[in-house]
């Protein structure tokens, strides 16, 4: 069993026509350099049965990289397409002189009727009605803008204002007196002063839109300082957990929105996987015995005190001692336990 995770830029899925969520056809593209032999032999060209937008994208692709060659010297690398259609799978190859069909067989053990292509595709957050999902970093690039911007009118202005300059007034000699630490200054006249001027000055508005600017970043990723290690004096004591919890709210309705999408992909690779074995005849399975999940342990793990009295309440409420147990990760053939 392999289990190969696709880069985005490598692979076009085909969607079923009435269901965003069902992967009709999926074509992975590959380049690398070419070689001495080839990995076969040569068949006949690839039968008409690709949906025509997948065969522009493959020679738009071609050309693109055919006119980004530099040396005319240089052998054309290889193109390699791999397509999964219902449950067959088949490889191309091209050097530059057309598709060659290399391979073709069931994309799992063996096609039976209804198969779908093996593929899983896991959204990093979910989006309703779409494939692609959404992105964590998208909405944050406005504000990412904005502070990079500020960021640099203030090295600018520290810049043209890093040099103090002094004014000297009723000193006798004065433009010739060095500035330097450890110099001495002294006068008769009580009137004369020193009045020093430039260099970085204090900017309490660019600090706090900087300091604001910041905390948007913080709220619309959802990650606050404390999660990412930068603790700050705001914080307060966080002596009890629905303290700490409050403080990560948003992390952790983040990570719940995640796990959705992760979980559920994880359970369907896992459910090809053991339909494979069970075609294999190494592990039979019967389709309900593939119903799984995934079941996540809480990021902040609850107080055995605070567990231990919440059993014994259930208890006393009429819940079976058996369930309460087992909640509690005892096993009802442990002896001892009645």
């Amino acid at each position: 069993m392999r289990i190969e995770v696709i880069a985005p830029s490598r692979g076009v899925a085909l969607l079923a026509e009435r269901d965003y969520r069902v992967i009709a056809a999926y074509v992975i593209r590959t380049r690398r350099p070419s070689r001495a032999s080839s990995r076969g032999t040569r068949a006949e060209p690839a039968p008409p049965g690709v949906a025509q937008a997948l065969l522009r994208w493959w020679r738009q692709g071609l050309e693109d990289h055919a006119g980004a060659k530099s040396d005319p010297d240089a052998a054309a690398p290889i193109v390699a397409t791999e397509i999964f259609a219902g449950g067959m799978r088949q490889v191309y190859e091209d050097t530059g002189d057309g598709p060659t069909l290399l391979d073709e067989r069931p994309a799992l053990v063996r096609a039976d009727p209804g198969d779908r292509p093996p593929i899983v595709h896991i959204q990093n957050l979910s989006q309703p009605f779409e494939y692609a999902g959404l992105s964590e970093v998208e909405p944050l690039i406005p504000l990412q803008d904005e502070l990079n911007t500020r960021l640099s009118d203030r090295a600018s202005r520290v810049t043209m204002q890093s040099f103090r300059m002094y004014l000297a007034k009723g000193l006798e000699g004065a433009d010739s007196m060095p500035v330097a630490p450890g110099v001495i200054w002294t006068t008769d006249n009580a009137e004369a002063r020193v009045e020093a001027f430039g260099g970085d000055s204090s900017s309490p508005s660019e600090e706090a839109h900087i300091q604001e600017i910041r905390e948007a970043l913080d709220k619309a990723s959802g990650v606050p300082p404390l999660a990412s290690g930068v603790v700050r004096a705001k914080i307060g004591n966080l002596t009890s957990e629905n303290a700490l919890r409050v403080t990560l709210m948003g992390l952790f309705s983040k990570t719940a929105r995640k796990r959705v999408s992760y979980g559920r992909g994880i359970v369907q690779a896992s459910q090809l996987v053991l339909e494979a074995l069970d075609r294999l005849g190494v592990l039979r399975t019967s389709p309900s015995d593939r119903g799984l999940r995934v079941d996540w342990t809480d990021p902040l793990p609850r107080d055995e005190r605070e567990l231990l009295e919440a059993a014994k309440l259930k208890v006393d409420l009429g819940v079976p001692a058996q369930r309460v147990l087992s909640e509690l990760g005892y096993a009802a053939t442990d002896p001892g336990l009645t």
